[in-house]
């Protein structure tokens, strides 16, 4: 069931789209001590978590900008967040080897994770509530989080598997790992089912199209590469950035991929043709993390700046509207 080495796709020089209006910034947040890595939304759009190399938590009211608490107790920098469907709780992962879920009302952490035994790189929560972990250990593992139990492993990459996502049907996990494959799994018994190779840049984010038919990754040689998910082939590769691609989002809405950069620009593009429609220069350092909310209206940026930006889609510097 592994098809052989991926063929090239051609190279599709960026193509611009007219008369779009750039992400329009509504506010910049400040209160970590070191790069931000990850942000999310919270379920109802009011609210936002960031997760920084400085090991802390941020939970911010975005009406305001306002830091609301800091979660502390990790060890080591934050890589990845991802909120419980219910937006009471989150899970961070971190460069200390653990997981952790905290209880957003009160800044608890309930519950630790363990079991990587090196740093955890990304962070997947399927619809079902089992949670998804990548790490420099190699291996991913899947979570039940209420019983706090490791309950499959998914090994094969020869180096640190960087990204991992689970499809939205739930039957597929794919990964991406410094050893310059992207691989496919069943979910239901953790069996490799495709191996897709390249002599292309290390993969440092990816994303599934909603409708899981496609698999798009970004990397360090500045290129997005869109992938047939069901065969592995590359339908297309992408430039236009001038830095490493860091971050990946899917507009669910219009089918628009957002994508980020290590020289602080995130574009905007269209999924279908790939045509950039705007770029928008969001911070003076590398972008490493990029969210949208629920609505697909507004845009959440990270930065190795220290900042948490908050952004309007459409452009309009409207005042920011709760729920």
């Amino acid at each position: 069931m592994t098809p052989p080495d991926s063929q090239p796709a051609p190279l599709l020089r960026t193509r611009w789209a007219t008369q779009q209006r750039p992400p329009a910034l509504l506010r910049r947040m400040t209160g970590h001590a070191d790069a931000v890595h990850s942000v999310v939304f919270l379920p109802d759009g009011r609210q936002a978590l960031s997760g920084s190399a400085d090991g802390a938590l941020i939970l911010w009211e975005l009406a305001t900008g306002t830091a609301q608490r800091a979660f502390t107790g990790h060890t080591a920098g934050v890589t990845a967040l991802v909120m419980s469907a219910d937006g009471d709780a989150a899970f961070s992962a971190s460069l200390d080897g653990t997981i952790r879920r905290w209880h957003l009302a009160d800044g608890r952490c309930t519950q630790t994770l363990s079991g990587h035994t090196d740093a955890v790189r990304s962070l997947h929560l399927a619809a079902n509530g089992t949670l998804l972990s990548s790490s420099d250990d190699r291996t991913l593992r899947l979570w039940n989080p209420i019983a706090g139990e490791c309950i499959a492993r998914f090994v094969g990459h020869t180096d640190r598997v960087t990204a991992c996502a689970i499809t939205p049907d739930g039957q597929w996990v794919v990964s991406a790992g410094d050893d310059r494959t992207v691989r496919v799994w069943s979910l239901a018994d953790a069996r490799e089912v495709r191996l897709i190779r390249w002599d292309g840049g290390f993969v440092s984010c990816l994303a599934v199209t909603p409708d899981g038919a496609r698999l798009l990754t970004g990397s360090d040689d500045r290129l997005l590469r869109c992938w047939a998910l069901a065969t592995g082939d590359l339908l297309a590769v992408w430039d236009g950035h001038a830095g490493g691609v860091r971050a990946l989002a899917v507009a669910a809405d219009d089918l628009r991929l957002l994508s980020a950069d290590n020289s602080g620009v995130v574009c905007v593009r269209r999924l279908a043709d790939g045509v950039a429609e705007s770029t928008l220069p969001a911070h003076p350092a590398p972008v490493t993390s990029l969210a949208l909310s629920a609505d697909g209206q507004t845009l959440l940026t990270g930065s190795q700046d220290r900042t948490v930006a908050l952004w309007s889609r459409d452009g309009m510097k409207l005042p920011f509207r709760q729920g």
